[in-house]
């Protein structure tokens, strides 16, 4: 498989399970109160680390895994070597796909030179003095990652990466 899943749940959030119909995935859940699998991911508008605004409606097309996450969080920061692989796979192999972090820090500086020192190669909004991106989803834990398939509907929500429900979607598209 091109893809290797990696990631973790608390404990505590897999009362929250629910199985998607297709594909297969572990510990999937809707996030509560927030979009529900199978609604329009609420739109997203902020500025991002090097405070260029943009929108999450700007990666409509292509499969977008939504990655919220805070550098102060061993689980957060153990994503880092999968996520550069997999940015570096999916555009090596011209895949519609984007993965777009949203960073909670509250230290601009901070994960400005996380990005650098660790060579972090997608795009995060900074959520770190703006609350309502995380609160927009209903986000409990970190990492939450949300995938959205090219119509910018909610097919997924869990703590870490989905990997099977991003193959699942590029194979769809084609």
């Amino acid at each position: 498989a091109m893809l290797t899943t990696f990631g973790c749940l608390k404990p505590e959030e897999s009362s929250k399970s629910t199985s998607p119909t297709s594909p297969a995935s572990p510990k999937v859940y809707t996030v509560n109160g927030g979009p529900a699998i199978g609604d329009l991911a609420p739109e997203i508008e902020g500025v991002d680390l090097d405070g260029v605004a943009f929108k999450l409606s700007d990666y409509r097309g292509k499969v977008v895994m939504l990655d919220f996450y805070g550098d102060w969080w061993p689980p957060c920061r153990a994503m880092y070597d999968e996520e550069r692989s997999l940015v570096s796979e999916m555009e090596k192999a011209g895949k519609p796909f984007a993965l777009i972090g949203v960073n909670v820090n509250d230290e601009l500086g901070h994960i400005q030179n996380v990005v650098k020192e660790k060579d972090l190669n997608w795009r995060s909004f900074f959520a770190g003095t703006d609350p309502t991106i995380p609160e927009s989803y209903q986000i409990e834990g970190y990492p939450t990652v949300v995938i959205i398939d090219a119509e910018g509907v909610v097919r997924s929500a869990a703590h870490g990466p989905q990997n099977d429900w991003i193959e699942h979607l590029l194979d769809e598209m084609e």
